[in-house]
């Protein structure tokens, strides 16, 4: 599945396609400028799990990713910049 812009905000994030216990998927995009946000949306209940990883060093890329999850009303609820652990 590719991202696409306009993603910048709660209100226009991309739907990966998660829905259900068990579902994965492969999402490819491209950071625009070195201020780009792009933003995916998904729907967990409580007790989900969810893993994440961005691969762009993998890659070949420089980027220097950080990953933050967000309440649907943008309450941060978890932050990540390097650390390889769970969130």
């Amino acid at each position: 599945m590719s991202i696409f812009e306009p993603n910048d905000t709660i209100s226009n994030a991309n739907d990966s396609g998660l829905s259900s216990p068990g579902d994965s998927a492969v999402l490819n995009g491209s950071i625009e400028s070195i201020t780009d946000v792009d933003l995916l949306k998904f729907q967990l209940d409580q007790g989900d799990v969810v893993t994440l990883n961005i691969e762009a060093q993998e890659n070949g890329s420089s980027l220097d990713s950080i990953l933050r999850v967000f309440d649907s009303t943008g309450n941060e609820l978890a932050v990540n910049d390097d650390t390889p652990i769970p969130l």
